[in-house]
This record gives structure tokens, C-alpha cells and sequence, in this order.
């Protein structure tokens, strides 16, 4: 089986061409931190997460959010109050940029494009995978924190974990032991035993909204599969050892 490993930062430029995407990459959440925009988005078609929980289709108040067969990070995206053209989607404290850049907005700080994702290494280590579609190419422009002046890393790391462990993905903040408010918003992850993803992801489940209407909110309680469902929901990443753990993706 392949091996997969996280990525996570800021970038110049989207993940959404068939280039990449046959580079081995998947993303979980993106967000545009451009002032004309300053939202959550959807991943692109092929590139994005998909995910795969049967029995966790929808949640929320009328079971508003589709769930199983979503693309990842779609939750959060999607999370329009249908009256201002605003609403959760344009809320950083609604997910995982809550807590990057302490909180504050970024004010042309960083690369335009925040992302959680992964990369299949049977993919991108093949040899006829352009360099220019590498994290350190000319299209993904490396991986960047809040301060974009150097890049914090130029290639894929591995995470590790055994075959029964979930590695869960966040981006770097104040609460998660980066204070610095510049070096925020890279990769750093967390490792729980299997059936106990709903109480650790509880625990780290700093910034995901509380809005009954979406029903993201994760509890303590909760089986692996309904926390996974809402984890990979806000754009969050997982992994069970190095292999997918409730998504599937092509790359």
C-alpha cells in the first residue's frame, strides 16, 4: 500500500490542476486568506479528500451538512448563513485557521492560500514526476508560516505511526505550542489509539464552530467514525498509520 504523509502552510498558488493531482496530492482544508475574500473554499475535483464514513451521512439541524461522500473540509466551506452571503465560511475561529496568526487577521501577511493536505509518496517520489510539481517546485512554491519570507520546508516529512494509531493534522497556533504569531500556520500533528479518536480530537478541538445548525462540534463520546466524519468536515487531516483513515482519494 502506498504511504502517505501531511503537509501543511501556506502557499502562492491553489492545489487544483491534474499536474498535481497526479502528483500524489490530496487536500483537507483550504482557506484564501486574500481581504477580498478571506473564506474557506472547497478543494478542487480529483484533488480534494473524499469522504467515507456509510454510516455518518449528513449532520446538523436537518441534517443540513452532507457528510459521507463530501469532499473534505467541504463543512466548513459550505457554511454560508444564507443571508449576508457570510456566515461560518468567512469565520476563522469556524475551523482551523482560528487559532493561526494568534487569531488576528493576516493583513497581507503569508502566502495567499492556507492549506491541510497529504501526499501519496508512490506518487510523487516517481520519476516522472515533474520537479515543478513538488512541494518545492514552481507551482506548490513550498510549504510557508504566517511569515512568508522563508519557506519552512521544501519536501514531504513523515509522520510515522504505527498501522492501528490515527495521526491527525492541524495547523500551528498559539494553543498548540507555537506562541510566536509569524512562525504559526504549518504542519504539526497528534497521535491517538485506535477508538479513542472522538475523546482526543474532543480535547483537541480547539477551533471547529459550536453552531447546532452544522453539527461539527466533536464530543468525547463519540464513536471513531462520527468524529472523523466531522474532523475531516472542518478541513481538518487523518491518517490511521501512514494510509487514509475515512477519506479516499485518487493521488
Amino acid at each position: 500500500m502506498a504511504k502517505v504523509s501531511f503537509f501543511g502552510g501556506s502557499a502562492a498558488n491553489l492545489i487544483n490542476t491534474t499536474a498535481l493531482a497526479n502528483a500524489g496530492y490530496n487536500t483537507f482544508g483550504v482557506f484564501d486568506s486574500s481581504e477580498e475574500s478571506n473564506r474557506y473554499i472547497a478543494g478542487a475535483n480529483g484533488i480534494a479528500a473524499v469522504i467515507n464514513t456509510p454510516n455518518v451521512t449528513s449532520t446538523g439541524t436537518d441534517n443540513l451538512v452532507p457528510i459521507n461522500n463530501a469532499k473534505a473540509g467541504s463543512g466548513i466551506a459550505t457554511a454560508l448563513d444564507g443571508d449576508s452571503g457570510g456566515g461560518l465560511s468567512t469565520t476563522m475561529a469556524a475551523s482551523f485557521m482560528g487559532g493561526v496568526n494568534n487569531g488576528n487577521s493576516f493583513e497581507g501577511g503569508g502566502k495567499r492560500y492556507y492549506f491541510i493536505g497529504c501526499i501519496n509518496y508512490n506518487n510523487y517520489n516517481l520519476s516522472t514526476t515533474a520537479a515543478a510539481n513538488k512541494i518545492d517546485g514552481n507551482n506548490v512554491d513550498g510549504m510557508y508560516s504566517v511569515d512568508d519570507g522563508v519557506a519552512q520546508y521544501t519536501t514531504a516529512g513523515d509522520v510515522g505511526g504505527s498501522g492501528t494509531d490515527y495521526t491527525v493534522c492541524l495547523l500551528s497556533n498559539n494553543k498548540n505550542g507555537m506562541p510566536t504569531a509569524t512562525r504559526q500556520g504549518t504542519r504539526i500533528t497528534f497521535r491517538f489509539a485506535n477508538g479513542n479518536l472522538g475523546s482526543g480530537l474532543a480535547a483537541l478541538d480547539y477551533y471547529a464552530t459550536t453552531n447546532a445548525n452544522w453539527g461539527l462540534q466533536i464530543t468525547a463520546l463519540m464513536t471513531d467514525e462520527n468524529a472523523a466524519g466531522r474532523w475531516l468536515a472542518l478541513g481538518y487531516g487523518l491518517l490511521k498509520g501512514a494510509q487514509p483513515a475515512f477519506w479516499d482519494g485518487d493521488n
